[in-house]
């Protein structure tokens, strides 16, 4: 396969993106999704939590028993979050491949 074609690794990458999406997004709202779909979305399982906490959540319970309820913003959060780590997998496909191409060309017998 020659990787040293630009337009062959942005396809590869495009490719990937799609294939993370087609095993993702029929899970994205399901409450425990299937352990595959937690490690492609681990960026946002890492990232969630700290950036929850910056979030406004409304108490709408009493000072004994509060009730903290999801806001909007809380929902387009988690689909930035998703839309990133879904994203990731294919850049990082496309640098890997890159790098790979870089190393065949240097590591190549040179032609007379």
């Amino acid at each position: 396969m020659e990787l040293h074609n630009w337009i062959l690794r942005i396809f590869i990458s495009l490719v990937v993106f799609l294939l993370v999406s087609a095993l993702v997004i029929p899970h994205l709202m399901d409450v425990h999704p299937p352990l595959f779909v937690e490690v492609l979305l681990w960026p946002m399982a890492v990232m969630g939590p700290v950036i929850g906490k910056v979030l406004p959540h409304p108490n709408i319970g009493t000072a004994e028993h509060p009730v903290y309820e999801g806001t909007p913003i809380d929902l387009l959060v988690a689909f930035a979050l998703a839309g990133f780590s879904l994203l990731l997998y294919p850049v990082a496909t496309f640098f890997l491949l890159t790098l790979l191409a870089k190393l065949a060309k240097r590591n190549a017998p040179a032609r007379e």
